[in-house]
């Protein structure tokens, strides 16, 4: 059970539902149906061949820490280590800064030495080597034949996305899986970031899981856990379902729990398997750098409790969140929970098995806002305005946004298929593969809360201060909003560019007096005039 079972194609999701309460009485809404069911795979095919072919002709460029899997790649295409000697890095310097300007490549030249992280004269590199490693073959051709080593990582993303992408649509359908590459995640494909990895391997997971194959998918997030290490705690929650489904089936069936002596070896090879792979990045990094993620040594994680606004930001914020940028793919998400939580979760065991899936969800993306939170980064860099963490959220959405795409395509044929075709076709305009990242600027959907709605804009600090001023560095300084309604300031650094009151200059001094390292100033407006003004710390 928890390995490998006999099911039938999940596409059914919804669909029993569907026939039984929402029958299709008309016979154009069928052929409506039959049309769009046809249509739907090569619509798919088709965006995904767009966006691979857009994606290997759009300029190189570096985001983010790029250069340290290019440098990685480069390595283990020839056969070396992961980590560079002095002499390598020296090579790999020289090479970064012989790239175009505008490529971000020389940028990344003065970063690639980080102190903490070499050890015996070798620099390591605070992300793992697996995704590199699967980049290398692809690597040592490009070089070879002259194109740009990005390309290999453009190649080596479309075969993770492509093979998630097939492996979504035979389970939840092509309309899940067009609304998977119909998302900002179209913008990563060309870069040589982790996302694409992630996302894949969590589609496969979310898959697997609703087929009732726990073991595979415990595999699949054991494997993105290699690059991101707190997704391995993520293992306990498959592992508990597979093993409630197993007494509940050996229960049904009046079996002993302990007589499929083959099901529970199996079991044991895939949980071992599952916490062998999990174990490569503590275990390397251990063994290097005497730590269980380089993480530790570079300050990436805060370790503190966060406050619920930084908890929610992937989730909701305005600038970076899920909801902001896919707001689409949210509504169909509620609505299948909807529809989910009105099923009867014991009518067989497939309805079982998309109950502990849509469950194992829940406390997966729990988890995972809380892992974002720690990131000292929280605004993060290589990306386009949206954070590349709220693309991880995708395919834990698969099971319910499977149940609300078919059951709107059974009253109304055919609109779920044009509306993920035009989301698709909206998405890739606006995140074209062919843009560098954008971080520091407000995305559209805060800017318009700023003038409109200024009362429902509630940014963390680092978001706010960040996007304001168009830097990268934190919430050091001082901000404000081009109308004064919004600012915040930092004790370090009072100074900011919004005249205060005389009420406004008391209050703010008791804050910093009381302790707060930074205090929020919030006006309330009409007209011209200030009626309130809140003060508050942060």
């Amino acid at each position: 059970m928890i390995g490998t079972s006999r099911t039938t194609d999940l596409r059914f999701l919804g669909a029993r539902v569907s026939r039984a309460r929402f029958p299709a009485r008309r016979p154009s809404h069928l052929a409506l149906r039959e049309i769009a069911a046809r249509l739907a795979p090569s619509a798919l095919c088709f965006a995904f061949v767009l966006t691979v072919t857009l994606s290997l002709s759009a300029t190189p460029r570096r985001t983010g820490d790029a250069h340290q899997y290019l440098a990685m790649a480069l390595q283990l295409s020839e056969l070396r280590p992961p980590s560079l000697s002095p002499a390598e890095v020296s090579a790999f310097r020289g090479w970064l800064e012989a790239q175009p300007t505008e490529s971000g490549f020389p940028d990344g030249a003065r970063a690639i030495r980080q102190p903490a992280l070499i050890r015996d004269g070798h620099q390591e590199f605070s992300h793992f080597w697996l995704y590199p490693l699967l980049a290398a073959p692809a690597t040592g051709v490009a070089t070879a034949i002259g194109f740009h080593p990005l390309a290999a990582f453009t190649i080596t993303n479309a075969l993770l996305l492509g093979t998630a992408l097939w492996v979504t649509a035979r389970t939840f359908g092509s309309v899940p899986a067009l609304l998977v590459i119909g998302s900002p995640l179209v913008w990563f494909l060309a870069r040589a970031q982790v996302e694409i990895f992630t996302v894949s391997l969590l589609c496969l997971a979310m898959a697997a899981a609703v087929r009732g194959r726990w073991g595979w998918a415990a595999l699949a997030v054991a494997t993105a856990s290699t690059q991101n290490a707190p997704i391995a705690a993520t293992l306990p929650i498959f592992w508990g379902a597979a093993t409630a489904e197993w007494v509940a089936v050996r229960r049904a069936s009046h079996r002993s729990l302990l007589s499929d002596r083959a099901e529970s070896g199996r079991a044991l090879v895939f949980a071992l398997s599952a916490v062998s792979i999990a174990l490569l990045h503590p275990a390397y990094y251990a063994l290097r750098l005497g730590v269980l993620t380089p993480q530790e040594l570079n300050g990436g994680f805060a370790s503190v409790w966060p406050t619920a606004g930084r908890y929610l930001a992937p989730l909701i914020d305005p600038d970076i969140g899920f909801v902001a940028w896919m707001p689409i793919t949210a509504l169909l998400t509620s609505v299948g929970l909807a529809l989910l939580a009105k099923s009867d979760w014991n009518a067989n065991i497939e309805n079982r098995r998309l109950a502990l899936t849509v469950l194992c969800a829940v406390a997966i993306g729990v988890w995972f806002l809380f892992v974002f939170s720690q990131t000292t980064n929280v605004n993060s860099g290589g990306t386009l305005f949206v954070s590349r963490y709220a693309l991880w959220l995708i395919p834990l959405a698969l099971p319910a946004i499977g149940v609300s795409t078919r059951y709107l395509d059974a009253r109304v044929p055919g609109m779920m298929l044009l509306g993920s075709i035009a989301l698709f076709v909206t998405y890739l305009s606006y995140f074209h593969p062919d843009q560098g990242e954008l971080y520091v600027e407000h995305s559209p959907q805060a800017a318009w809360l700023m003038t409109h709605v200024s009362a429902a804009y509630r940014p963390i600090p680092e978001i706010f201060v960040e996007r304001t001023l168009h830097i990268d560095g934190g919430a050091r300084a001082s901000a404000a909003d081009p109308d004064c309604r919004l600012m915040l300031v930092v004790a370090a650094q009072p100074d900011q560019p919004c005249a205060l009151t005389a009420l406004e200059q008391v209050r703010l001094q008791k804050r910093i007096t009381d302790g707060d390292a930074a205090v929020w100033i919030r006006r309330d407006t009409r007209g011209a005039n200030y009626v309130t003004t809140a003060i508050s710390g942060s």
